[in-house]
């Protein structure tokens, strides 16, 4: 599996969750996202798939982790309660599946604040791509 077949296993995921609205969420290189005024809205980002040695058959093997780090926002003076909400919902489902040679772990989530008018909630969820 590559990094972008894992990518695009992720994705796939992410978007079959039925508490997600596909259209307020922007992905890698999209050209066509219109940030919604009102309520919650994100984009997913992808860091990495650093290779570390995983073992010996035939020749040497190689794992690979990554990180899938989804950017939540709602505008500034809206609460924070439907993110946070959110944010636990999206990362009790991210976390702990195992898809052939991909398997996800605890997502993490961060408050990181206000910047730009909205208040923002990342969550991270590290990945390794088996050999």
């Amino acid at each position: 599996m590559t990094p972008y077949e894992a990518q695009q296993a992720l994705l796939a995921h992410f978007f079959a969750a039925t508490f997600i609205d596909v259209d307020v969420f922007d992905t890698p290189n999209s050209d066509s996202f219109a940030r919604p005024e009102k309520g919650i809205w994100g984009r997913v980002n992808f860091s990495g798939a650093f290779g570390a040695f995983a073992g010996f058959g035939d020749n040497p093997r190689t794992k690979q982790s990554g990180t899938m780090v989804v950017q939540l926002f709602v505008p500034k003076g809206s609460g924070w309660g439907e993110l946070s909400e959110f944010a636990s919902q999206l990362a009790a489902y991210l976390s702990w599946h195992d898809y052939d040679r991909l398997e996800t772990h605890a997502a993490s989530i961060i408050d990181v604040g206000e910047r730009d008018g909205q208040y923002q909630y990342n969550v991270s969820l590290p990945y390794i791509i088996k050999p």
